[in-house]
């Protein structure tokens, strides 16, 4: 089962309501949970705590969760 965990990430949300420091947890390349924190409350941790899940630190950086090649030009 393909896993990724991007953490510390200002998340851009189609709401409008951006999430300053979150998280985004996908399974099978389809998003699972997008919050804000720390992912400790995930159901999936016990994976993460194996080693099956690929984990990205953003350091604050824009995610567009869904979004493919999503860029502006100028």
């Amino acid at each position: 089962m393909d896993s990724l965990l991007i953490t510390n990430a200002y998340i851009h949300t189609m709401s409008g309501k951006d999430i300053p420091n979150g998280y985004i947890f996908s399974e099978n390349g389809k998003i699972k949970s997008v919050a804000s924190g720390s992912p400790d409350n995930l159901e999936n941790t016990r994976m993460l705590n194996m080693g099956c899940a690929k984990v990205l630190d953003e350091k604050g950086a824009g995610v567009y969760p869904g979004f493919v090649d999503a860029h502006t030009h100028l």
